[in-house]
């Protein structure tokens, strides 16, 4: 149970355009660094994200939601799920 107020009045995060997200039968890249590009300066004007890890990447010019996500996921998390969850008696395979 959560009990309190908000520190602040948040937002609806927007999402990436269904057509970015979901192909039927085919898959057309089509514009897609465009399309991307696009969709970070929406949630841009919406808010602004804290940098991460600058001391390795530096500071981006522009910092959007691909250029956050490509730095999360350059740096390898969580490497121990995998036999965490067959711990727990789940089957991978």
């Amino acid at each position: 149970m959560t009990v309190g107020w908000p520190a602040d009045a948040g937002h609806a995060s927007a999402r990436l355009p269904l057509g970015l997200t979901l192909h039927e039968n085919s898959y057309d890249e089509g514009d897609f660094a465009g399309a991307v590009d696009a969709y970070d300066h929406r949630r841009a004007a919406i808010h602004t994200m804290r940098q991460r890890d600058v001391a390795r990447f530096g500071e981006a010019a522009f910092y959007g939601w691909s250029e956050d996500k490509a730095r999360q996921y350059a740096v390898p998390q969580r490497t121990d799920f995998g036999e965490f969850v067959r711990v727990k008696g789940f089957n991978l395979t």
